[in-house]
């Protein structure tokens, strides 16, 4: 089966039948173990990294499984077709990085800022946003299965063209976000701001949403529908 070797100082490499892990750095060095991870095609497993700053970093391709990353910022760094599993993002900031393809599976983002980061043709499985930023960021074509986000801000953000399954909303701001094409059957957004979504012309994004009724009053307006007082 699996054998270990190439100990150090800073964690173990570990070969399996299917592909390479590093298990267990020890010491904060993200930026040196990203580079060996993609040089010989590791996976990076079990470890928890904090207070790191990587500005323009290659991460595209690579394999986290049950990483927790604290207070760590990320700037215009390239996460494209990254595979998370079972990891944690707590007061981090990925804020203009590009996540296309990536694949999120029992992932945790917690007070976390991403703003204009691009999740396009994402996959989220099993997954909490909480207390996160992502005004103006790009979700366009992605799968959101067995979801929540909650007491999070998206305004302005590209939503188009998602499908939501088993997924809860719960006091979002989605302020202008762009609905486009996003099926919202079954989808409760009652305790949610959907001020001016951006929907298609004939609104059928919005067949079978759950609205409270002051939110019926916006969607009213996007119908061109004038409401005035009831009179006995």
């Amino acid at each position: 089966m699996g054998q270990m070797f190439a100990s150090s100082t800073r964690g173990v490499f570990q070969s399996t039948l299917c592909r390479n892990v590093f298990i267990g750095y020890n010491i904060s060095m993200l930026r040196d173990i990203v580079k060996e991870s993609k040089e010989k095609e590791w996976a990076i497993e079990r470890e928890t990294f904090h207070d790191e700053e990587l500005p323009g970093i290659d991460l595209s391709r690579l394999e986290f499984t049950k990483i927790h990353f604290r207070s760590c910022k990320f700037s215009d760094c390239d996460f494209t077709k990254a595979n998370f599993l079972n990891c944690g993002f707590e007061e981090c900031d990925f804020s203009n990085c590009n996540f296309t393809d990536g694949y999120f599976k029992k992932i945790k983002f917690t007070n976390c800022k991403g703003t204009g980061a691009d999740f396009s043709k994402g996959v989220f499985k099993d997954s909490v946003i909480s207390d996160s930023l992502f005004d103006y960021a790009n979700f366009s074509q992605s799968l959101w299965q067995n979801c929540k986000a909650e007491n999070s801000s998206f305004k302005e953000a590209s939503l188009s063209e998602v499908s939501f399954k088993k997924t809860i909303f719960d006091k979002v701001d989605f302020s202008r976000a762009d609905f486009f094409k996003t099926m919202l059957k079954d989808v409760d957004m009652s305790s949610s701001v959907i001020s001016g979504i951006i929907l298609s012309d004939s609104h059928r994004e919005l067949l079978g949403c759950k609205i409270n009724p002051f939110q019926a009053a916006d969607i009213a307006h996007l119908l061109g529908v004038i409401l005035v007082p009831y009179k006995q």
